[in-house]
């Protein structure tokens, strides 16, 4: 046999091991892969807080602006003449001299402190109340602020209605 042919045997042999591997590689690439269910705004609070969101708010979700758990909810009506806006956070405790702060946006960018969260209901909460209508102010943050005044400080949680 000659040197050519043993090389020309083995470049084909070669050839089809790796047809064989890639083909056999590809298909299980198309592996159906189950979908990552998903939870509520309500089933998180419910799971979270074991209580219930009201059924006639608008309802959203404050979501952190670096990677974590926490999680917000949000509502917010206005009936009578009466502008309420709820916060619920799943929040860690902040630490000593620090503390939790509700915000929206009013106008274009100006930011309007709705008050301090207050531990409660196993996380942290803010009860808003006011004769003004905000419904078209959608941002709201909770920062974490070291000081009691009309600058936001740390974003944590972000989210629009």
């Amino acid at each position: 046999m000659k040197k050519q042919d043993i090389v020309f045997g083995s470049f084909l042999l070669l050839i089809v091991l790796v047809t064989y591997f890639y083909f056999k590689n590809e298909s299980n690439l198309n592996v159906p892969v189950e979908p990552v269910p998903t939870v509520s705004l309500d089933e998180k609070v419910e799971g979270r807080f074991d209580t219930k969101l009201p059924e006639n708010v608008e309802k959203t979700e404050l979501k952190p602006l670096t990677l974590g758990s926490s999680f917000a909810a949000t509502t917010r009506e206005y009936v009578n003449g009466q502008f309420t806006l709820t916060i619920l956070a799943d929040l860690p405790d902040p630490e000593p001299g620090q503390f939790y702060q509700a915000w929206i946006t009013v106008g274009d960018s100006q930011k309007l402190s709705l008050g301090q969260l207050r531990e409660a209901k196993g996380g942290w909460l803010l009860e808003y109340q006011s004769n003004i209508d905000y419904t078209k102010n959608n941002e709201v943050e909770v920062t974490l602020e070291s000081k009691l005044d009309a600058t936001p400080e740390e974003v944590l949680l972000r989210g629009s209605f």
